[in-house]
């Protein structure tokens, strides 16, 4: 389970992340890698860090060059 709300957490969750929206951005989407975020502190990681790269290994790369419009 995903939760994203402020001052909402799940007891039974294998980790909890805090970072900022460009951070999750970044991380989940344009493939930068979360390490150098923690090793910064702009995300904090409590539990199984590995988890989320498992879940950004479940999002298929974004084509930009898709045709907005097609006849």
């Amino acid at each position: 389970m995903l939760i994203h709300e402020h001052g909402i957490s799940d007891a039974k969750a294998g980790a909890t992340l805090r970072m900022k929206r460009p951070h999750l951005l970044m991380t989940l989407f344009a493939g930068a890698p979360i390490a150098p975020l923690v090793e910064a502190g702009d995300v904090k990681v409590e539990g199984d860090a590995s988890l989320y790269a498992a879940l950004v290994d479940l999002i298929e790369p974004v084509n930009a060059n898709f045709p907005i419009v097609t006849p």
